[in-house]
């Protein structure tokens, strides 16, 4: 068996996940009203996330990266203002829920409202007066037949564990640097590198479902706490930049007490979260996926009866 033929469940997967997510953007990019505008972008933003994922996989040997890599980015930046909307109105959601036996009743009502009125006026200028949805539609057309053809040419292992090492890389420098730091924008890097590991693994299940569902799963788990985070950084900034912080009076002070309080456990607990999923050196990390690749080949070539199937009984 040669190479190509030991590694052609790679090209299928990375194959059929960005077809899909392709397909599946360009339906979602048909919707006219704003109540599925709304459903739509959140998943939207995943579905590039997706292929940006794939991208980096094959990235080495990869001629179009650097300009297929940007287009999916600055596509989903047309909707990250809804995106950010829609976050902040759950923000809100989850502190009301977390704290509802402390607060009064209908205590952020006046901030729900326009939060919702905020949320209301992004949605429809983006569906309405840009026609986003639109011109991200005739946009990606063409770009989903590129990426189809480009994405299943053959490609070695190596350029598949070398994109994966860097994006690991990178999660672990950016999981080291909030050892002593509390910046945002260093949480939103590990936020990005946390979601392309996630995905890319899962493109990669194949080799050992055993290990990598668990260590996916930890990732999803790191990445919802860091969106958390997110929202309700965002939410603050919307708060410094619409209310008056000062008046106690008003539900936004104490709201604002909440979200930071709130905010600091959320990143503890991603912190430490981080630390245990990017434990291991990058090269350490590579060689680990790569002898259990080199198992995964042994198995198929010799076609083995699954070891469930050769043990005694209990």
């Amino acid at each position: 068996m040669n190479q190509l033929e030991k590694t052609h469940w790679i090209f299928d997967s990375l194959s059929k996940t960005t077809d899909k997510a392709c397909k599946k953007s360009l339906k979602l990019l048909k919707t006219e009203n704003v109540e599925e505008f709304e459903e739509a972008v959140p998943q939207l933003r995943d579905n590039y996330k997706t292929i940006r994922a794939a991208l980096r996989l094959v990235r080495d040997d990869y001629k179009n990266y650097k300009k297929e890599n940007e287009f999916y980015r600055d596509e989903a930046k047309k909707v990250l203002n809804v995106q950010q909307s829609i976050a902040m109105a759950k923000a809100v959601a989850l502190i009301n829920e977390q704290y509802s036996d402390r607060l009064y009743k209908n205590a952020f009502t006046d901030l729900q409202d326009k939060l919702d009125e905020h949320r209301r006026q992004q949605i429809e200028t983006a569906l309405n007066e840009d026609h986003i949805f639109q011109e991200m539609h005739q946009n990606l057309q063409d770009q989903c037949e590129v990426l189809k053809d480009d994405i299943s040419n053959p490609i070695s292992r190596n350029t598949v564990l070398s994109g994966l090492k860097r994006v690991y890389k990178r999660g672990r420098k950016a999981q080291e640097k909030l050892s002593d730091s509390q910046a945002h924008e260093d949480f939103h890097e590990l936020q990005k590198r946390t979601n392309y590991l996630s995905i890319q693994m899962g493109m990669l299940r194949e080799i050992w479902p055993d290990i990598v569902d668990p260590l996916k799963s930890e990732l999803e788990k790191l990445s919802q706490l860091l969106v958390t985070s997110e929202g309700l950084y965002q939410l603050s900034v919307f708060l410094r930049n619409n209310a008056d912080m000062d008046n106690k009076d008003n539900g936004v002070y104490l709201m604002n007490t909440l979200i930071e309080g709130h905010r600091e456990q959320v990143q503890q607990h991603a912190k430490l979260l981080a630390k245990k999923v990017f434990s291991l050196k990058p090269k350490h990390f590579r060689k680990y996926i790569e002898t259990a690749w080199d198992a995964h080949e042994a198995e198929s070539a010799q076609q083995m009866l699954p070891s469930e199937k050769l043990k005694l009984s209990k």
